[in-house]
């Protein structure tokens, strides 16, 4: 398959150090505990002896908003059981802030190169990457007569692709490459020619599953005297290491691609934090929006007094 372009999800920079479950926790539990902390102190008998005013819900969920982004909010007025749910949850902010600030850090000066997939598993479970393999192939054979469900997935997901895009079972190779480098497509083949087509190709990747293991072989008539000369020797060489020093050095490599081995420092640019302007943008468009209904609510409150006035006078 193709690698990603890393800025295309710039935008998420802000969000990715956390997963969308943990960021709705947080979230659930800013209000949970918000109204937890208003009801107690509220049910203070040591609040209503000393006669303060109980803080509202809204001047407890902004107190705790503050905690939350490290920004605090003065001095907690409640009561000391409302004080002992602050102090908690001061500490659950610590934690918070120091493993966000770390992951961030190293979400904006690494740039991973991440598979959205490794095997077939999660190839079947996505609705973004379509795949095929080369038509005819015993690939083919193995996935439509397969008993395992995973594989009949596969055979199923390249039938219902080829209705509308015949290339996926294409005789030829070069046509699937191709593909994957137009992206949103993934080849599946064997990985000794895979890796001899991708091998000038930064941009491609392989799975690091494997689906099934294929072995090639010498075809030699039934009862060749030559079969146990072909074995021997083969083996020889395998066991001497000499097939693997032929592999090394006539073997395409993709160890010197662009930039793998250099180290340098990245420098933040406005890409990298697209993310802290739109939440800027979402606060401004939030401010407006919010001004607009309190204007109203003043005219109509206005408006509905002097109708008020205009009728006792009359």
């Amino acid at each position: 398959m193709a690698k990603e372009d890393p800025n295309t999800k710039k935008w998420r920079t802000y969000i990715d150090p956390f997963h969308w479950i943990l960021i709705v926790s947080i979230g659930a539990g800013l209000l949970i505990v918000a109204t937890c902390t208003s009801l107690l102190d509220r049910m203070s008998p040591f609040r209503m002896k000393i006669d303060q005013q109980p803080w509202t819900f809204l001047n407890v969920l902004w107190y705790l908003y503050g905690a939350l982004i490290g920004r605090g909010g003065g001095s907690f007025q409640g009561s000391h059981v409302a004080k002992i749910v602050v102090g908690s949850w001061w500490i659950f902010c610590v934690v918070l802030t120091a493993t966000y600030t770390g992951n961030l850090v190293a979400f904006l000066a690494v740039t991973k190169d991440a598979l959205p997939f490794q095997g077939v598993e999660g190839m079947i479970k996505q609705d973004v990457y379509t795949w095929g393999v080369v038509g005819g192939a015993s690939w083919v054979t193995m996935f439509q007569l397969s008993s395992l469900p995973v594989f009949k997935a596969v055979y199923e997901g390249m039938v219902r692709f080829n209705r509308t895009d015949p290339d996926v079972l294409s005789l030829d190779q070069k046509v699937h490459i191709d593909k994957v480098l137009r992206g949103n497509y993934v080849h599946i083949g064997d990985r000794s020619q895979i890796q001899v087509k991708t091998a000038n190709e930064c941009s491609l990747f392989t799975g690091s599953a494997e689906i099934q293991p294929v072995q090639y072989s010498f075809g030699l008539p039934n009862g060749s005297p030559l079969t146990d000369l072909f074995s021997q020797k083969i083996m020889a060489m395998h066991e001497n290491g000499l097939l693997s020093f032929w592999k090394r050095r006539r073997w395409p490599s993709r160890d010197f691609c662009p930039g793998k081995l250099q180290s340098y420092t990245k420098v933040i640019s406005l890409v990298d934090i697209q993310s802290a302007f739109y939440l800027l943008g979402v606060g401004f468009v939030l401010a407006f929006v919010s001004i607009m209904f309190e204007v109203t609510l003043y005219v109509v409150k206005v408006f509905w007094r002097k109708q008020e006035h205009n009728k006792n006078a009359g």
